[in-house]
């Protein structure tokens, strides 16, 4: 049962460097660089000799702490960071397994008190379940864990570590102005990290810039923001910082259909990410992935700079109705303006992208 509330802010990041076929343009002379999950980079190593180990946890007996609504099976000692790192990456197949099927979708929210599931970096399974849903079943848990002891068993994981808890509905993170004075000036070229704003109709809303990207495709230049900053559509009109003449800065293109992700072509664009105050740091590279301990870093135009540690990866988070296959979460506060801004880390003086901040909840 619910024993005590726990007022942690999650932002949600939207793994869109990948996945979107979109590559950062790198702010110095060298091209940028993939640290994939999968490749043998040098600092994917390093990075991986830096997590720490994990105590083995029978989680049954700690089902009253913290968040916890419910708790099954048991998380194994993992002594070295590469071990942690193949045991996260396995208990990913279950999710990514589960969404392939679509075998979850009768437990969703309006239907079920689901709202999200996936991979916590404490070596876990976490599902997410809405607090306020009205009549949270045992055979709807029971269900659930049976389809995530199924889906684990066939990648060889016995007795799969699953934690339950109580969570509010997520929030998407546009909001109006005003924004930092630093982050609402006018940039040309245009940068991550830059207030933004963008109008349908007589409506408009306030976002930030992720970063300057290439499409695959054409090598067509521009930059990437949250989809829901442009409105779920192609050919919405974009300004920076905002709406007047000469503050034009491209129409929304490429929309993610599974991913909150606009691409929006224009030449002028710089890789560097605006940190505040006026100051930028030059785009190195990008992440693909997502480790345990990797201490990431945000910038949005109305509450700036933000650290936190990265948590997890989830599948099935709503933002404004469409269904996200996959975001990845981070322990940190947002606010609404800050939607489309780059979530980066920042290893041995090199900057790399991780994402983009799509939106916010906060976990019961």
């Amino acid at each position: 049962m619910l024993v005590q509330k726990i007022e942690l802010k999650k932002l949600l990041l939207m793994m869109v460097v990948a996945s979107m076929l979109l590559v950062p343009l790198a702010g110095a002379s060298s091209a940028p660089d993939d640290i994939s999950e999968n490749g043998k980079h040098p600092e994917l190593n390093a990075l991986l000799h830096d997590i720490p180990a994990i105590k083995a946890v029978d989680l049954e007996a700690t089902e009253n702490v913290d968040h916890r609504f419910r708790a099954y099976g048991k998380i194994p000692e993992l002594k070295t960071g590469p071990e942690v790192y193949e045991w996260v990456n396995n208990l990913d197949q279950i999710r990514t397994n589960i969404n392939k099927n679509k075998e979850l979708s009768d437990y969703f929210y309006p239907n079920g008190p689901l709202i999200a599931y996936g991979t916590d970096a404490d070596g876990y399974v976490t599902v997410m379940l809405y607090k306020d849903y009205p009549n949270i079943k045992e055979e709807d848990i029971a269900g659930i864990t049976k389809i995530i002891r199924n889906n684990a068993g066939k990648v060889g994981i016995k007795d799969v570590p699953i934690i339950f808890t109580l969570d509010e509905q997520i929030k998407p993170a546009t909001g109006d102005w005003p924004a930092l004075p630093s982050y609402s000036l006018k940039y040309r070229p245009i940068i991550g990290g830059i207030a933004m704003t963008t109008t349908n109709g007589t409506i408009g809303q306030v976002g930030t810039v992720g970063f300057a990207a290439e499409r695959d495709s054409d090598n067509q230049k521009g930059y990437v923001t949250a989809g829901h900053v442009s409105f779920w559509s192609s050919g919405i009109q974009t300004y920076q910082p905002l709406p007047g003449v000469g503050n034009e800065s491209g129409t929304s293109s490429l929309i993610g259909s599974d991913s909150d992700v606009a691409f929006v072509p224009y030449d002028n664009v710089v890789g560097k990410i605006h940190v505040g105050g006026g100051y930028t740091i030059d785009v190195d590279g990008y992440y693909s992935g997502g480790i345990t301990s990797m201490y990431l870093q945000r910038s949005g135009c109305v509450s700036g700079v933000e650290l936190g540690d990265y948590e997890a990866v989830l599948t099935g988070v709503t933002i404004l109705g469409h269904y996200m296959d996959k975001v990845k979460v981070m322990d940190n506060e947002c606010q609404q303006g800050d939607s489309g801004g780059p979530v980066y880390y920042t290893y041995y003086g090199r900057n790399k992208v991780v994402g983009i901040i799509s939106a916010y909840g906060t976990r019961l």
